[in-house]
């Protein structure tokens, strides 16, 4: 008795799990994206600057897909380092493409960012590692 039971469990799991399966044929969609960015530090102390930053997502042929408006406060460290300890973003998320989300969603974020600068010969480098909470 015991062991039928368990026979049927078997058996109803496996029917289960093969029509919970995804079907083989997936949609993809192929649209291409353009991206702008202006950014700039506006210096208000030695060691202090303002960020101010603006992106600009477009699909295909520039419906707007994302704009974003970020700002903090950066602190230098010394020539190689800058820290921004809390920064804030803003994004427009406007309906695009040919698979629109079922509603707009802007959000607002809170991020912090460490950049390093160093030069390999005449190389300048600049290294940005940036945490976005969402």
């Amino acid at each position: 008795m015991v062991r039928s039971r368990v026979l049927a469990f078997i058996l109803l799991s496996f029917l289960t799990i093969s029509s919970l399966a995804q079907s083989s044929k997936r949609e993809t969609v192929t649209q291409s994206v353009q991206w702008f960015a202006l950014s700039t530090h506006i210096k208000v102390h030695n060691s202090v600057s303002i960020l101010a930053e603006g992106q600009f997502r477009y699909a295909q042929h520039f419906d707007p897909m994302q704009f974003q408006f970020r700002t903090g406060l950066d602190f230098t460290i010394n020539k190689h380092f800058s820290v921004l300890p809390i920064g804030y973003v803003y994004t427009w998320n406007p309906l695009y493409g040919k698979q629109p989300a079922t509603y707009v969603n802007n959000e607002h974020r809170l991020f912090q960012q460490v950049i390093y600068k160093h030069h390999i010969g005449r190389i300048n480098l600049s290294h940005r590692l940036r945490m976005e909470e969402r």
